[in-house]
């Protein structure tokens, strides 16, 4: 592997891992515009060549969910790539997986 692919495979991996950890513990979920454009434009030449990848249900084994299927065509390129991760964006947590961090922790930008 290449190292400007495992680069984009980490700040992949990193960037939907910090997607789950707000969802997680109730703070602003929203990433970064243009990281989204650029992983939902580029993920198959991320995931190229490896053994395991989020990109189809035939290459998800141990380490990655397989993708949520049934993507409406009005959903937003966040929530379209994050269900090709494996990840339902509309999915509840319980109010006792975790504890809230503070108000001060929750609104800072």
């Amino acid at each position: 592997m290449a190292g400007s692919q495992a680069l984009a495979v980490r700040v992949t991996d990193t960037t939907i891992h910090t997607w789950d950890l707000a969802r997680a513990l109730g703070v602003d979920d929203a990433l970064e515009p243009s990281l989204i454009t650029w992983m939902a434009e580029h993920l198959e030449a991320i995931y190229a060549g490896m053994a395991e990848t989020p990109v189809s249900v035939e290459t998800t084994h141990r380490f990655f969910a397989a993708p949520v299927n049934a993507v409406a065509s009005d959903i937003s390129r966040q929530d379209r790539l994050l269900r090709r991760m494996g990840r339902n964006p509309h999915r509840a947590f319980p109010d006792s997986a975790v504890t809230r961090p503070p108000e001060a922790v929750r609104d800072r930008r």
